[in-house]
């Protein structure tokens, strides 16, 4: 969607609540709950427009969770990660319009056709893809003697598509993650305080001696948890800021408190630290892999981070 559009259905948004306000009933707001810890980067922003609408339209009820829903419209279809796809099929004509529809819808990923899955064996060399589907209707002869990631018939559907590219972000961030959390990046402090902030504190205070982020980061992550509507879920404070430069990469910190704050009367068990480079296209996939990964995951794996290796098995453990 364009930026103008979203400008002007903003603008009509306003208008209507202005004239005809409304409350947001409890199934929109665990609705609202759940978008939010996908994109807090779309809430963020409702969050900061409704506060700049209510300086200058003190009477108004500007609604941040529906304004929040704009900024989702105005990010549009994200890019998704690059990762290399084989597609097995036994069919020619299925397989390249399976292939077409793959290449064409799920961003980022780059899928291969191969309809001899003997000429594969024989000549199939380590690493060069990610993951491996097969379309058949005998998936088990075909595919035999590979690790398959997703088997089906005739041409993909919906369902089956939305699945794959949630296989690829899986396997993308499953293996990017280990790679963030190197050095400095995963720190243990002892604090004496079940206060947030200043655990908070103290933690970017380490990481910035470690030279892990720099002082303006730092300051730029404490400002925007200070704002509110912190990102929570299941024990796992996620503070998350955009950085104003040329990368497009993501940062991921994690600090690990010896004694446990409490946010929103929930204890935090880990402090996971989310960086964005101006330049990435796809701010929210990272959220909705981390949302996905801890909304169900076995307290006492969150409650027991002893080390490096258990905090990257925490987040790579799907």
């Amino acid at each position: 969607m364009e930026v103008s559009e979203v400008d002007e259905i903003i603008f009509q948004h306003i208008l209507r609540i202005a004239l005809f306000p409304s409350l947001i009933s409890a199934t929109e707001k665990k609705q609202f709950a759940h978008l939010e810890a996908q994109n807090p980067f779309a809430f963020d922003f409702g969050y900061e427009l409704s506060q700049r609408l209510l300086f200058l339209l003190p009477n108004s009820v500007p609604q941040p969770d529906y304004l929040s829903l704009y900024g989702l419209a105005a990010l549009g279809h994200h890019n998704n990660p690059k990762v290399k796809l084989l597609m097995i099929a036994d069919r020619q004509s299925i397989g390249a319009t399976n292939q077409m529809i793959i290449n064409q819808h799920i961003k980022g990923v780059t899928c291969s056709l191969v309809i001899d899955s003997n000429f594969v064996k024989k000549n199939f060399q380590k690493n060069s893809y990610d993951l491996v589907i097969v379309n058949s209707e005998r998936p088990e002869l075909i595919g035999n003697g590979f690790k398959i990631s997703l088997a089906f018939t005739g041409i993909l559907n919906d369902n089956q598509l939305k699945e794959l590219e949630t296989i690829t972000k899986d396997y993308y961030f499953k293996n990017l993650i280990p790679e963030l959390l190197v050095g400095n990046n995963v720190i243990f402090i002892n604090n004496h305080t079940s206060d947030f902030f200043s655990v908070l504190i103290s933690g970017l205070k380490k990481l910035i001696a470690e030279k892990a982020i720099s002082k303006n980061e730092g300051q730029m992550i404490l400002e925007r948890e200070r704002e509110g509507n912190q990102l929570l879920i299941n024990g796992v404070s996620i503070p998350h800021v955009t950085i104003p430069n040329t990368s497009d990469n993501y940062r991921i910190l994690a600090i690990v408190p010896k004694e446990k704050p409490i946010l929103n009367n929930e204890n935090v068990y880990l402090l996971l630290i989310v960086l964005v480079g101006q330049m990435q296209i796809d701010k929210s996939s990272i959220f909705s892999y981390l949302f996905h990964l801890l909304k169900n995951k076995n307290y006492q794996s969150i409650i027991d981070l002893r080390n490096r290796k258990d905090v990257i098995k925490l987040l790579t453990d799907i």
